[in-house]
């Protein structure tokens, strides 16, 4: 079995997504959901409410009585926050298992992951252009757009020092140079991942395309706001790992979104403070 089959085989090993959360990723992308159809989603879901209404009686949010419902929480912390929680929950584990392939310690990936995922929900919504529409969908893209890295940690670090000297020698991005000695990069394995726990198809695009988004095509939208969200998490070193200094941002990308050098030196700024916020979400659980 060549290392590419050996790979391909491995995708369906990460347990889907819960089909709660597949529903709830589509239902946020219209504007005009209703919280207690969102709630109902949920509440049937014994799991993913159970953390929900553990996270919303926290020490960070447990003001004003004690939340008993998921309509409860739904109304005082707003969706977006209820879907967030949910989603930086569920993909919790695998993203914040050590990497060591990347050389990512334990949380890293998670910091990293979670970052760009704030990035790209806030780019999306103060962008211009057809990008903003598909703002409800970029916290998830985000999240998600190197989850590849769970499934190709074990292949990459006996190649490691041959990736770093292709790119350093040969003048490519770490992830072309996973491709000519792997057969496939990680932004591709996550977007297959993404396919097959049925994820819309402008994510699976932000995935597969968030180191090359001069390759996507015009309709992928979420493309340009994951890159530069990723970008922003590397500028300000947020879980690094041992590939993180040899990707190239795309300036056309922002230049596609409509903002400036000014407005990304802000967004990393309210990026961190926000992500010091999501940890404190999770302190003492």
């Amino acid at each position: 079995m060549s290392v590419l089959d050996a790979i391909i085989s491995e995708i369906p090993s990460l347990p889907p997504l819960p089909q709660t959360v597949q529903k709830l990723v589509v239902m946020l992308n219209d504007p005009d959901v209703d919280i207690d159809a969102l709630a109902e989603v949920i509440q049937y879901d014994q799991s993913i409410t159970t953390g929900l209404l553990k996270l919303s009686n926290s020490a960070f949010f447990g003001v004003g009585g004690t939340i008993g419902s998921v309509k409860q929480a739904v109304t005082r912390l707003g969706t977006k926050n209820v879907f967030q929680m949910i989603m930086t929950t569920t993909c919790g584990g695998m993203l914040k298992s050590p990497h060591p392939g990347y050389d990512l310690a334990a949380g890293e990936l998670w910091r990293h992951s979670v970052g760009a995922a704030i990035a790209s929900d806030h780019i999306a919504s103060v962008c211009s252009g057809p990008s903003q529409k598909a703002s409800a969908m970029a916290f998830t893209a985000g999240l998600l757009h190197d989850v590849g890295k769970v499934i190709m940690d074990a292949f990459v670090g006996d190649q490691f020092p041959e990736l770093l000297d292709r790119v350093d020698n040969q003048d490519v991005g770490f992830n072309e140079a996973e491709i000519q000695l792997l057969g496939i990069d990680h932004a591709e394995v996550g977007a297959r991942l993404a396919e097959a726990w049925n994820l819309p198809a402008s994510i699976v695009a932000a995935i597969r395309y968030h180191h090359r988004p001069a390759d996507a095509g015009e309709e992928d939208v979420l493309v340009p706001v994951v890159h530069v969200g990723d970008s922003v998490c590397l500028a300000m070193g947020l879980g690094l790992g041992g590939d993180g200094l040899y990707y190239t941002p795309d300036t056309e990308a922002m230049t596609a979104l409509g903002f400036h050098s000014e407005q990304f030196d802000e967004i990393c700024g309210d990026t961190v403070a926000k992500l010091l916020e999501v940890e404190q979400w999770f302190e003492g659980l």
